[in-house]
């Protein structure tokens, strides 16, 4: 029993987390009790740009 009342294997178990939106899950694996999440820093773009200068 857990302290909540209910037992872990009798219902559904559910987590959330907050990613920043550089991150983005790759595989999800339950493996021996324990999930295991690939997470991926998705690199941004490069924003190359041109800026004329004026003289005077």
């Amino acid at each position: 029993m857990t302290p909540w009342g209910g037992c872990i294997c009798c219902g559904a178990l559910q987590r959330t987390f907050l990613l920043v939106h550089a991150v983005e899950v790759g595989e999800a694996l339950m493996q021996t009790g324990l999930l295991h999440i690939d997470l991926k820093r998705a690199l941004p773009e490069r924003v190359i740009q041109k800026i004329k200068i004026k003289r005077g």
